[in-house]
């Protein structure tokens, strides 16, 4: 039954109203997706190129270049670095104690001979004494170019140091007569072993003989060989190595390949 509004009551009126207000709606789902569908906008093919492009122009220029540069030094950094800690001990057994022989450059000069003690090395195994000697302008005008020591002694600890045999005796002869020639001595070992870090040598050269060129005929006045005296006198102090090493030679007597 059908309830006019004119006789409905008040209650009645206030929850026929409320009731309208809530009714559910009935929604067309298809159509009302067409209509959204017609007015969505197709993006065109060229917007994500768009897209790509403004991220690629946005990258940092030549970061593959910077990148590989960086590499390259950091490897070459570590190669320099790993050589020298490899090939320093290397090189140090291929050219060992390049600094053992001791400066000495002590002169004497006896009846126009001049003798000079360059340098000098001892350890338990070894003792290596270098030398100059320059005749004078006097000598060279008689006709006599090379000399060598003779009789010549070395002590230390109060014990003459002896010459292996046959002595073993490297030279340097100079390009001209008026240059000093360059000697290496090579003695026997120390003995008694020195103690302490250092040695004391004291080296004398009683006589020098020098040898009259060839191409000059000797004479009463000017024999083939002359013996020259005098005194020689030298003193020195070394260090001592308590180990048999392979001491480096000065270049100078180095054997030529």
């Amino acid at each position: 039954m059908k309830i006019h509004p004119s006789q409905e009551t008040a209650q009645e009126a206030l929850l026929r109203t409320t009731l309208h207000e809530h009714e559910p709606e009935i929604v067309d789902t298809e159509r009302a997706w067409a209509m959204i569908s017609s007015r969505i906008a197709t993006p065109s093919a060229s917007k994500p190129m768009m897209v790509a492009h403004l991220f690629r122009n946005q990258r940092p220029k030549h970061t593959w270049k910077r990148m590989a540069g960086i590499t390259v030094a950091a490897a070459l950094l570590v190669l320099v670095l790993s050589g020298a800690l490899l090939f320093a001990p290397l090189n140090s057994w291929l050219n060992p104690q390049q600094t053992a022989f001791a400066m000495v450059n002590q002169v004497k000069q006896t009846n126009g001979i001049t003798l000079t003690v360059g340098q000098a090395y001892a350890d338990t195994g070894h003792t290596y004494v270098t030398y100059s000697l320059q005749i004078s302008v006097d000598w060279l005008r008689q006709g006599y170019v090379l000399s060598a020591p003779t009789k010549d002694t070395l002590v230390a600890n109060h014990q003459e140091v002896k010459r292996p045999k046959p002595q073993q005796v490297a030279c340097k002869r100079p390009n001209r007569y008026d240059q000093p020639e360059q000697c290496l001595i090579n003695y026997l070992a120390v003995q008694p072993t020195p103690t302490g870090n250092s040695v004391t040598f004291t080296w004398d050269v009683p006589t020098v003989t020098l040898i009259r060129r060839s191409t000059l005929a000797p004479d009463a006045q000017h024999p083939r060989t002359i013996t020259v005296s005098g005194h020689w006198h030298f003193v020195f102090t070394v260090p001592f190595y308590h180990e048999n090493r392979n001491p480096a030679i000065p270049p100078i007597f180095a054997p030529s390949k």
